[in-house]
């Protein structure tokens, strides 16, 4: 059996769904500085992690008229707390910053947005937010919004409107990835017939082994696959299990989305952050947020277990590499400008 350290830090590792500048602006509200470098760097580079999907989760409080305003609080913080220790990571506007930080081994973030409330029906508000920074957007959260539906509307037969199609293509047009976690049914398959680049479910888990309104299907996970996606797995484990989760059961489910539409498509969305946040308008309680946590695996810090699990099931080298990070280091490649 390989060596679970060198095996793990021998390979790219991303964390493709993170919402770790809301917690930042918060804890910059409350007058501490330096919030990503004190609180967060450590596990990430505890954890070997090289690249993160860094997503600005807008509170559905500040929902829908205030979004926009959130999301600008959410990216100038991260921007000033980033400035404060510019040497920390590295900020990916381009293809070629990703490939240069990741050569560097320097920590690359990738900006997002966790709905589309942001951008809503004006269009011109995406080429903005790009300017700023942003690389990926969520398209939906759970709710409606004029773009497309979430999965709170799944009863209604859930779509992507007039609007969201215009999206679509300008967020094609810009390098712009699309992630369709929290969709709809209706709204997801109207989203791939639209989009002409591939897309990313950044986190999320397997319905076929736990019946959760947000996990997708076997027939979602192979259409993601074959238009040159990656399905990221999320690490609630609410999502993954109905009554307790392990770093087994994640492993349950990598083995499923393996077996479906191989290593190249599967990646690691973990969403670590909601079971740290303190403070601000988080929509769960702790006690719920507790209960998701899975033991031995509560952040980024801990992520070589999940290599330890692939490696013990037998994974071959390239398998692990694609699960760790090399899937969403490809989407990447083939989406950002």
């Amino acid at each position: 059996m390989e060596d679970v350290l060198t095996v793990h830090h021998d390979a790219v590792v991303i964390d493709g769904h993170s919402d770790i500048f809301t917690d930042v602006v918060t804890r910059r509200r409350r007058g501490e500085r330096e919030v990503f470098r004190s609180r967060h760097v450590p596990l990430l580079a505890a954890g070997g992690v090289d690249v993160v999907f860094a997503a600005a989760w807008i509170e559905p409080d500040y929902k829908p008229e205030r979004s926009q305003k959130r999301a600008m609080q959410i990216l100038g913080a991260a921007l000033a707390d980033l400035d404060e220790t510019p040497e920390v990571a590295v900020v990916v506007r381009t293809r070629a910053d990703l490939f240069d930080a990741v050569h560097q081994r320097r920590l690359a973030l990738l900006f997002g947005l966790e709905g589309g409330e942001p951008i809503e029906d004006q269009i011109e508000s995406l080429r903005a937010f790009y300017e700023i920074g942003v690389r990926f957007v969520t398209v939906t959260w759970n709710q409606r919004n004029r773009l497309a539906d979430g999965i709170d509307e799944e009863d209604a037969h859930g779509r992507l409107t007039r609007a969201g199609v215009e999206f679509i293509k300008e967020a094609n047009r810009l390098g712009v990835i699309l992630d369709l976690s929290h969709m709809s049914e209706g709204s997801f398959w109207r989203v791939l017939d639209v989009s002409s680049a591939p897309v990313m479910i950044s986190h999320t888990c397997c319905r076929a082994l736990c019946d959760h309104p947000r996990n997708v299907t076997d027939e979602q996970i192979k259409a993601v696959a074959a238009a040159g996606g990656v399905v990221g797995l999320n690490f609630s484990a609410g999502h993954l299990a109905h009554g307790g989760a392990t770093v087994a059961t994640i492993a349950n489910h990598l083995d499923h989305l393996v077996e479906l539409v191989g290593a190249d498509h599967v990646g690691l969305g973990p969403d670590f952050i909601k079971f740290l946040y303190e403070g601000g308008s988080w929509p769960f309680p702790a006690e719920l947020n507790r209960q998701n946590v899975i033991e031995g695996l509560e952040d980024d810090s801990k992520l070589v277990e999940v290599t330890r699990a692939l490696v013990e099931r037998g994974y071959r080298r390239d398998q692990i590499n694609a699960v760790l990070g090399g899937s969403f280091l490809a989407l990447a490649e083939r989406v950002l400008r």
